[in-house]
């Protein structure tokens, strides 16, 4: 797994935050992909090594993870 510079910051920053982080990756994984349309989750469900999910904190704060076979990577949408 690959984090944004962003991303690396907040996790170092805040611990509560990095934990979601590596919440949302474990259902990234297990291909929950979290806050998407039926139609992406569909499109992720037929190509997951090409999947975007999207995942919201407790805070509003949303993450993306996006995978690039075989990168996954942790980003802000603002990032993108």
């Amino acid at each position: 797994m690959f984090a944004t510079k962003a991303i690396n910051e907040k996790m170092n920053a805040d611990p509560i935050f990095s934990l979601f982080v590596f919440q949302s990756l474990h259902r990234f994984l297990s291909g929950d992909w979290g806050e998407v349309s039926e139609e992406d989750a569909a499109t992720n469900n037929a190509a997951p090594e090409y999947a975007l999910g999207a995942y919201i904190d407790e805070n509003g704060v949303k993450i993306w993870i996006k995978a690039d076979d075989p990168i996954i990577t942790v980003l802000f949408p603002s990032e993108n």
